[in-house]
């Protein structure tokens, strides 16, 4: 979901001349409102500016801002687990599902079903949707990065891990180590995820009304929501949306073995 300010680049977590990031790697306090700074400086040291950069691997522009939101929500809550959800998942990934699931709703005269909505409109290049495929890459970078630092890696290891070059950068193999990550590996289990996403939230009722809101902000306050919408109308887009990650899993590989048979290692 899109949010987050931009802070000042400066604060606990600094960056150094030269896109060194240092000083206080743990500080709990304000260094995710400082992640952007840090990726941009530490991924592209050149780059003028502040509020996104040519992204390294896919070279399409890369919204930073929305990438420290997600891994901002992901830092002091976690992102869920199993197939659970919770306010970390709802603050990145789980936020752009609800407006998708909100778009197919606006787009209900042309799309009876939702499969078909979601494979037109989800994580496309050229296609203007709530959730781009930009979207989609900074929602992935910002759980791994957010689950990263939560797990107690050093935040100037993580970015230079994650954004850095070499054949190792954690980017050429982010849709797989989230795939497997945050999913077991399973189509089934992001299908899933995504149910309790759109409909299970726990006794978190404040977060369910937040997930009101944004799909209500899209598709009006009439519109059905998804714990009201009937299995089989659903489930399809839910399995559209499983399909699309499995499908990018597929394609970054097809990019990766390759690499990998000609070096001989993983990445």
């Amino acid at each position: 979901m899109r949010g987050g300010r931009r802070p000042a680049p400066h604060g606990r977590l600094r960056v150094r001349q030269g896109g060194e990031a240092g000083d206080d790697p743990h500080a709990p306090e304000g260094i995710i409102d400082d992640l952007y700074a840090c990726a941009v400086r530490c991924a592209t040291p050149a780059c003028a500016s502040w509020s996104s950069c040519a992204y390294v691997s896919l070279r399409i522009s890369y919204e930073v801002d929305h990438f420290g939101a997600t891994a901002k929500a992901c830092f002091p809550k976690g992102a869920g687990s199993g197939t659970g959800a919770n306010r970390g998942a709802l603050g990145g990934w789980g936020g752009d599902l609800s407006t998708s699931y909100a778009e197919w709703r606006d787009h209900a005269d042309e799309y009876a079903a939702g499969y078909p909505c979601c494979t037109d409109y989800l994580a496309k290049i050229n296609v203007s949707s709530t959730v781009s495929f930009k979207d989609m890459l900074e929602d992935i970078d910002g759980y791994l990065v957010g689950v990263a630092v939560r797990n107690d890696v050093p935040i100037n290891q993580v970015m230079r891990s994650h954004f850095g070059g070499g054949t190792n950068a954690g980017h050429l193999s982010r849709f797989k180590d989230y795939y497997n990550q945050r999913h077991g590996g399973s189509v089934a289990n992001v299908s899933a995820t995504a149910r309790s996403v759109l409909i299970d939230v726990g006794d978190d009722d404040e977060l369910g009304a937040i997930r009101t809101v944004a799909i209500r902000m899209i598709a009006g306050v009439a519109t059905m929501l998804p714990g009201s919408m009937p299995d089989e109308k659903l489930n399809p887009f839910l399995d559209e949306y499983a399909d699309t990650i499995q499908r990018f899993v597929g394609n970054e590989n097809a990019r990766r073995l390759p690499r990998i048979a000609k070096n001989g290692s993983e990445n």
